[in-house]
């Protein structure tokens, strides 16, 4: 009879923090854009709120995240809101989104609170086993997100720039803006994607054409066109930037991640410039 209890009360539990949280969460939405508005701390914060509905009662109706249906709905609302935080496209995949925003799944977090609840029923609750607990539910968390991150079929482009997430979720320093997102998701004004989309008529680079694909690699780490902000950009990260150190040197100071962040604004407005150009039939 408890466990059967406890079943429902979860499944109706869960249906009143998705229905609320798809409230907040479109509320979200309106007020952040992607290309302007509050910086990605800030975003954070509204997100924290997001979060906080959606885990109400978590450790009951955790095993809810089980069934399709409610997983579905509830990651649909966080998703979105991962989206606004990182200041991405609608187009970016969940996996992406998430770890470019620094927000853990909430099937994880549900999993945390769980764990926390049933800890604290059956220990002595003290401050060091409080922290404690909540160290092993982090970790549990980190490891079996690393391990999803690691082997998904989606965001392979990010998993490139970012294959560590404690490296990324724990530097000191640096928010991800607008431009800097489209580098590290592969969705932005890049041909290939606008081609992608159909936006565009050929994923061609229009300077180096000859077959070259314009997709962020070539345009971040070899494209001609912006050799003179590559040879700035080397000169304050110490190293030529390649797709495995990019990340790793941005996030060694905010003086780093302030460099690429303007590479990313330089790069993306002229390719931004270049489609509208084409647009107008000018390119």
């Amino acid at each position: 009879m408890v466990k059967q209890w406890l079943a429902n009360s979860g499944l109706q539990l869960a249906d009143h923090a998705n229905i609320k949280a798809a409230d907040i969460g479109r509320a979200i939405n309106r007020i952040l854009l992607n290309n302007r508005g509050p910086r990605q701390m800030q975003r954070l914060l509204l997100a924290s709120v997001l979060r906080s509905v959606m885990l109400y009662g978590a450790p009951v109706w955790a095993s809810a995240m089980e069934q399709p249906t409610y997983r579905r709905g509830m990651e649909s609302t966080y998703r979105l809101t991962a989206v606004r935080v990182c200041r991405g496209f609608r187009t970016v995949s969940d996996e992406a989104a998430l770890v470019i925003a620094g927000m853990t799944p909430i099937d994880l977090l549900a999993r945390e609170a769980k764990f926390i609840f049933i800890r604290r029923q059956t220990v002595a609750w003290t401050q060091a086993e409080k922290s404690a607990a909540k160290a092993a539910a982090r970790r549990a968390s980190m490891e079996e997100w690393q391990r999803r991150w690691s082997t998904s079929t989606k965001g392979r482009w990010t998993h490139r720039l970012i294959p560590n997430l404690t490296d990324w979720l724990s530097r000191q320093s640096g928010e991800v803006t607008f431009e800097l997102t489209q580098i590290l998701s592969g969705h932005g004004c890049f041909r290939s994607y606008l081609h992608r989309f159909g936006k565009d008529s050929s994923p061609e680079c229009t300077l180096c054409r000859n077959g070259m694909i314009e997709d962020p690699e070539h345009v971040i780490f070899s494209c001609p066109r912006f050799s003179a902000e590559r040879l700035e950009l080397e000169a304050i990260l110490g190293r030529t930037p390649t797709v495995e150190n990019l990340v790793p040197a941005m996030i060694e100071s905010q003086e780093k991640w302030s460099a690429v962040c303007i590479y990313a604004a330089n790069t993306m407005g002229t390719l931004r410039r270049l489609e509208r150009l084409r647009n107008a039939g000018g390119a």
